[in-house]
């Protein structure tokens, strides 16, 4: 897997996201003008369940990246403090953008007190935004990750060893997200979230050390062209169906499995690719900002949209546009320390 696919793959995320965060509960459905229903479900809903894998992918191509990376550059694996500063800097530039709007808009619930203000900026906790809990789970996941591979590089025995202590880890996640005093404990709602990413990153460093991409596209190609395609599409499709049919939570990290193995080997057009990757780039700024527009903030203005394509449309274009200001902010930030550094 290259850096293009990894874009590609990232915007597919941010996307499946943005669409789970507008329609995953049916109290959130229930407040757009559904005209597509199947049964009594709406469309939007059943389609969000698609949407819960995008964290899996996003692990899994960290995972498979962080791996090529110590490959490449050994020396780097001691080193993870690089990759969460970056990702620290970014999240300090929304921090800095959107908590004083948030204050504006909304004082009863923003700032709080200073010790949430704090724990917040150093993403100790996720108060202010629900959907940064992603990021303090991450960030632990980066400073294991040299002891992760480093198991996983020396030879098949650690890597099946890891990937059984990962999958057990999974399930016991899977039980664990159930109970909801563990998010009451701050110490057990840290391990439960660093559980439910450590499955997806081990089958991403998992994938890169087998090369079982490049395995499945050898076995592919020695396939008729009728039924490789016909193969394809079913590795694509059944996972996507599963998710929609199977509510069950523990059922996301599974399905993306051989979903993007086999999505990888399917036949894409140059635009979607580059559409995919442009999403993909801004990724990361889209998924800091886009639930203070849907969830805590502009809620009202996003569900007063009514039709679930234009709350979706008018969510990814705010969204972008948060990306584009988040980054100008913080190529002026760090030139005016490059500036202070001379």
């Amino acid at each position: 897997m290259n850096k293009q696919e990894s874009l590609e793959l990232k915007g597919i995320a941010i996307l499946m996201m943005l669409f789970l965060h507008l329609f995953n509960t049916p109290e959130r459905a229930a407040e757009c003008s559904n005209l597509l229903c199947i049964g009594d479900k709406p469309l939007a809903l059943l389609l969000s369940r698609i949407g819960g894998m995008c964290v899996p992918i996003y692990i899994f191509i960290s995972g498979y990246g962080l791996a090529a990376s110590w490959q490449k550059q050994p020396d780097h694996r001691l080193h993870p403090l690089k990759r969460v500063w970056r990702l620290l800097g970014m999240y300090w530039t929304v921090f800095l953008l959107f908590i004083p709007l948030a204050c504006y808009i909304n004082p009863s619930e923003y700032p709080g007190s200073i010790s949430e203000f704090f724990l917040n900026f150093f993403s100790l906790t996720y108060s202010y935004n629900g959907e940064w809990w992603f990021l303090r789970s991450y960030i632990l996941m980066v400073f294991f990750s040299p002891w992760i591979i480093g198991c996983m590089m020396r030879g098949d025995k650690q890597r099946k060893s890891m990937f059984l202590v990962a999958a057990i880890s999974y399930m016991v996640w899977a039980v664990l997200s159930k109970t909801h005093w563990m998010q009451e404990v701050y110490v057990m709602d840290v391990v439960k979230n660093f559980l439910h990413l450590y499955f997806s990153f081990v089958f991403g460093v998992w994938m890169f050390c087998t090369k079982g991409i490049d395995r499945l596209r050898i076995k592919l190609d020695t396939l008729s062209a009728n039924r490789r395609h016909w193969v394809i599409a079913a590795g694509v499709a059944l996972p996507l169906i599963l998710c929609i049919v199977l509510k069950m939570i523990v059922i996301k990290a599974i399905a993306m499995m051989p979903l993007l193995p086999f999505y990888l080997m399917l036949h894409r057009a140059g635009w979607v690719k580059s559409v995919l990757c442009y999403f993909g780039h801004h990724s990361t700024y889209m998924w800091f900002t886009h639930s203070f527009f849907c969830y805590y903030l502009f809620h009202d203005y996003i569900y007063g949209l009514r039709y679930p394509a234009l709350m979706f449309g008018a969510l990814i274009v705010l969204a972008l546009i948060s990306s584009y200001v988040c980054q100008w902010v913080h190529d002026g930030i760090a030139r005016l320390f490059s500036l202070a550094k001379k």
